[in-house]
């Protein structure tokens, strides 16, 4: 949330205050077009398209003009009380750029750290990948790539949390925004189908039906053909090897000028490749499609635009990637010094519009936008630098030069405030005046937050890892609790009920994640032959102790060994818990049993989860894909503990110290339990405290 207003604040204070470049008003006339007139038609002097009826329609796809429909409306009535209408609708419209640019980086680094990226590396590229990059000037420019390009990254990211359905709604919103992206959906679903079956298959095919539909839809309203996207009359001309030498090599375009970072992509990705499969099938697809698509294209540059602008919706997700290989300081600190080259390459075309530079050349023909390939035209970076003192000094000598050709964002720095003063006059500086001075005072206290935020993350993090989390060998950090827990007589004895009732006592059983044995203990004296894991060496002494067979890890009990295996309250302390799954289908016979035992719901996570080394608390659903992924069949899931769930989110909210305490544990044992267990009988579908979960080996 921290990192979120930072950005924003940020990017909002650089913010040109206006649509101005000419994709860019093509895409914000059709906003206008539907909010004041409720047709997608515009104006034949934009880039558009003859259409039904006679009308002209945009070449673009719809997302980035729907999503400017909310601050359009909002903005409509100042608007019109200003008299400056178009000014005001304009730079609404405008402000959805910072703000997608800031969610940006929010998804890239929930992506990189999904991948397996530590906290500080996750952040490095995260907002490495968005300031870093040419990436820089399209934070406040409105063009539709960045919208696309955190739909993918958002698709991508839900997709490895194994929440299907998002993942494919998220990927229908990048198609409606760049048709472009259609091209990467088949990759999600055979990923998908791979990793996890056919459900989660169709889940996703489910998320994407909205988008294509609207898609579809928009095509034929516009042209009276779903598959009529608005570039009939241009196409994939250029040869690939014109397009790739140029978007490599060619010093306008090189995306090894406009992001160095990429260097680091092929070690990233091969580092990636054999950490999470996934994740690196479907970032490099996505990268090896967009480069393709793009040096292909007859205007592979983008046209008049800062660096190679079409290559964003592959790049910058592939640029999450990279987290995961920064595992030593050298090599963050290599990554910190690319990204900042790249900065400074960008940043004169933050400050002064890459538009400027079209006031000193001649523009080509007009004709040659119809042809099948597009000639090279675009700004060049030394001329940009140049460029600021130059504006910066005419900025200074006309505040208030309003000429009536439009061209007074090219003559200035490209900032709202300066705009606003030539709109608004005298009032406009006292407008920008106090906006700028609240948006410095939010981007510091964002800047404080998030500081103490990645202290305090980083510091936890150092702790659990020290301990071992998954593998602790100097004392589980929640024994307190464990103990705390063995007055809770009802919620023991369910427990044990539900395991008796469906394991094999004519095979051994495995208590993974054993404790302190005390389920173990109830299911030897009731005849079973039972066997544990436990990581805690203090606590597998113990076991061993009683007679129990014990050891670290499941393995070392062989193949097909038990005809049950049950967890309970362990999975969520585990990093790689699909590994654990793994490794318990491996030591399962056909035909035997799982039984897992989970807190569910994220939202209910707290001191008591963090205090006991849990990593996650978990969702039905993408409980139910992991365990199918690891080869089991799950045969049922549904929580338990009801009530359970709003003690916890009351304890939550109150901020609880994380230690239980034993009489609050046996009065909610005696007195709600059993009346929560009753209420599950209506509502296990739909909440509850904790997951059960059971499943076969076929």
């Amino acid at each position: 949330m921290w990192l979120f207003v930072l950005m924003a604040a940020t990017f909002l204070l650089v913010q040109e205050g206006g649509v101005n470049n000419y994709d860019g008003r093509t895409m914000y006339e059709v906003t206008e077009s539907m909010v004041e007139r409720g047709t997608f038609a515009i104006s034949s002097e934009w880039n558009t398209l003859p259409g039904r009826g006679g009308l002209e329609y945009g070449r673009y796809g719809l997302g980035l003009s729907l999503v400017s429909v909310v601050p359009y409306v909002l903005s409509w009535p100042v608007a019109h009380l200003s008299g400056h209408t178009n000014f005001v609708t304009s730079a609404a419209a405008s402000l959805v750029s910072p703000i997608i640019a800031a969610s940006l980086i929010i998804a890239l680094y929930a992506l990189s750290r999904r991948m397996g990226a530590e906290i500080k590396a996750a952040l490095v590229v995260a907002i490495g990948a968005v300031i870093g990059t040419f990436m820089l000037p399209y934070t406040k420019e409105f063009f539709s790539e960045p919208l696309a390009t955190l739909c993918l990254v958002v698709a991508i990211e839900r997709f490895l949390a194994r929440r299907p359905g998002i993942a494919g709604f998220a990927m229908g919103a990048a198609i409606l925004t760049r048709p472009q992206t259609l091209l990467f959906a088949p990759v999600l679903l055979l990923v998908a189908w791979r990793r996890d079956g056919i459900h989660p298959s169709l889940a996703i095919v489910g998320g994407l039906v909205p988008g294509v539909l609207a898609t579809l839809a928009y095509n034929i309203v516009r042209f009276g053909d779903p598959l009529s996207f608005g570039y009939e009359d241009v196409g994939f001309t250029t040869p690939f090897v014109v397009g790739a030498r140029g978007l490599l090599l060619e010093p306008s375009k090189s995306v090894l000028l406009f992001a160095p970072i990429v260097v680091l992509l092929p070690v990233a990705l091969w580092h990636l490749r054999r950490r999470n499969g996934p994740a690196f099938v479907l970032v490099t697809a996505n990268l090896a499609t967009t480069f393709v698509v793009t040096a292909t294209w007859f205007a592979w540059h983008g046209g008049w635009s800062w660096g190679p602008r079409l290559l964003i919706p592959g790049l910058i997700p592939a640029l999450a990637a990279i987290g995961p290989w920064l595992s030593d300081p050298r090599r963050l600190r290599t990554a910190a010094f690319l990204l900042g080259l790249g900065f400074v390459v960008s940043l004169p075309a933050l400050i002064v519009s890459p538009g400027a530079q079209t006031l000193e050349v001649r523009p080509p023909p007009p004709e040659t936008h119809f042809l099948d390939t597009q000639p090279l035209s675009s700004p060049s970076v030394l001329r940009q630098l140049e460029l600021i003192p130059k504006k910066a000094a005419y900025s200074v000598a006309h505040p208030y030069e309003d000429r009536p050709d439009g061209m007074n964002h090219l003559r200035t720095l490209s900032l709202w405030q300066l705009g606003t003063m030539r709109v608004l006059g005298t009032p406009g500086l006292f407008v920008s005046v106090v906006g700028t001075t609240l948006l410095l005072a939010i981007a510091v206290m964002g800047y404080r937050r998030l500081h103490s935020a990645i202290l305090e993350a980083v510091e936890t993090h150092a702790s659990l890892k020290h301990q071992g989390n998954d593998r602790l060998e100097d004392g589980y950090p929640g024994a307190s609790n464990l103990e705390t827990m063995a007055v809770a007589q009802n919620y023991n004895r369910f427990l044990t009920s539900t395991i008796l009732a469906r394991v094999d006592p004519s095979w051994p059983v495995l208590d993974f994640g054993a404790g302190n044995g005390m389920h173990a203990r109830e299911l030897r004296a009731r005849g079973l032959d039972v066997r544990c894991v436990e990581p805690d060496a203090r606590l597998r002494g113990r076991l061993d102790d009683e007679g129990f067979q014990a050891t670290r890890d499941a393995l070392e009990f062989g193949r097909e060994v038990f005809g049950s295996v049950y967890s309970l309250n362990v999975l969520e302390h585990i990093e790689d818990d699909a590994a654990a799954l793994h490794d318990l289908f491996t030591v399962t016979r056909p035909g035997g049993h799982l039984i897992l035992y989970v807190p569910a719901f994220p939202i209910l996570f707290s001191a008591m989860d963090r205090e006991v080394g849990h990593v996650r608390r978990y969702r039905k659903e993408p409980l139910r894909a992991l365990v199918h992924s690891s080869g089991f069949r799950v045969t049922r899931c549904e929580h338990v503990d009801s009530l359970g769930f709003v003690a916890t989110l009351m304890y939550r909210l109150v901020s609880g110290t994380g230690r239980l305490r034993s009489r609050s544990v046996e009065r909610y044992d005696r007195f709600v339990f059993p009346l929560s267990r009753a209420v599950d009988r209506l509502a296990a579908s739909w909440i509850g405290k904790n997951l059960l979960l059971e499943a076969r080996r076929d």
